[in-house]
């Protein structure tokens, strides 16, 4: 197996919703990290044959082509292979996962991994207006908080974590952690609030 090493490291600002980034569009925006990706790794981008890249909110007509879009865009040959991944949350990680893997398997010799989503552009879909809406109002989903629903009930992806630190008590172990530094603090004359 093939030793996976990483040439370089790059990513975009993180922007708030409805933001200043909000006009890209996924592919484009992960076009120009990945081209400077490619850029500061040093490696001649027609070497670089295999390209993952995490995605899960559909924005565009473009949305399942998000790796081969950004992929031309940051200067790689058509020739290379190019898939989009979609893990929710962890579907950036699974594009690098992924691409190590192909390294380590001898697939390829250079390839890059990682993820985009653009949420302020999710699409608002009309199921209705495939099968032709006739009559009276029809019901848009509003794509980006549908993705991001989990489909068993328990609600938004995106309060998870709040809902796992409340079911496992880390809340009341962060109030203990508070209280011990106020404590601290009183105690110790160089500490100053917040720390």
């Amino acid at each position: 197996m093939q030793d996976v090493v990483v040439l370089s490291a790059v990513r975009s600002a993180v922007g708030s919703y409805n933001g200043s980034l909000s006009s890209l569009e996924p592919a484009d925006l992960g076009g120009v990290v990945m081209k400077e990706a490619v850029k500061r790794s040093q490696v001649d981008p027609a070497k670089i044959n295999y390209v993952t890249v995490g995605n899960c909110i559909p924005t565009e007509s473009r949305y399942p082509y998000v790796a081969r879009v950004a992929s031309i865009q940051a200067g790689l040959s058509m020739d290379s292979v190019a898939m989009a991944v979609n893990r929710l949350c962890s579907s950036g990680l699974q594009g690098i996962v992924t691409s190590a893997q192909q390294i380590q398997l001898g697939v390829c010799d250079y390839a890059i991994g990682g993820g985009v989503e653009v949420m302020s552009r999710g699409l608002y879909g009309s199921p209705a207006m495939r099968s032709g809406a006739r009559m009276g109002d029809t019901k848009m989903l509003d794509m980006m908080v549908s993705a991001l629903t989990d489909p068993f009930g328990v609600g938004h992806m995106g309060i998870t974590a709040e809902n796992l630190a409340k079911k496992m008590g880390l809340y009341s172990r962060r109030a203990r952690c508070i209280r011990i530094a106020f404590t601290s603090k009183g105690r110790c004359s160089y500490c100053k609030w917040p720390f």
